[in-house]
């Protein structure tokens, strides 16, 4: 059985920059690891660790948080804290 996912808003997909890494430098260019913390900072990490080429994830959130060792309300939190 195939898992069929659609990006919530396909015009946020990353673009690959020129400078390309796996991790993109604007993070600490930009100083976004200044305003994610450190729940923000490893589900950022993790999320582009296990995404596919379109940026999607198939993990769930009870998997993340135990990977992450967050409870459900830090794992909430952290998202949030990446939406915004």
């Amino acid at each position: 059985m195939t898992i069929s996912k659609i990006p919530i808003h396909p015009h946020l997909i990353r673009k690959i920059p020129e400078q390309f890494s796996w991790i993109d430098h604007r993070l600490v260019r930009d100083r976004h690891l200044d305003y994610i913390g450190r729940d923000g900072a490893a589900l950022y990490l993790f999320l582009v660790t296990v995404c596919d080429a379109r940026g999607l994830s198939y993990y769930g959130d009870r998997s993340i948080a135990k990977r992450l060792g967050m409870s459900d309300s830090e794992l909430a939190e952290a998202r949030n804290v990446l939406v915004q």
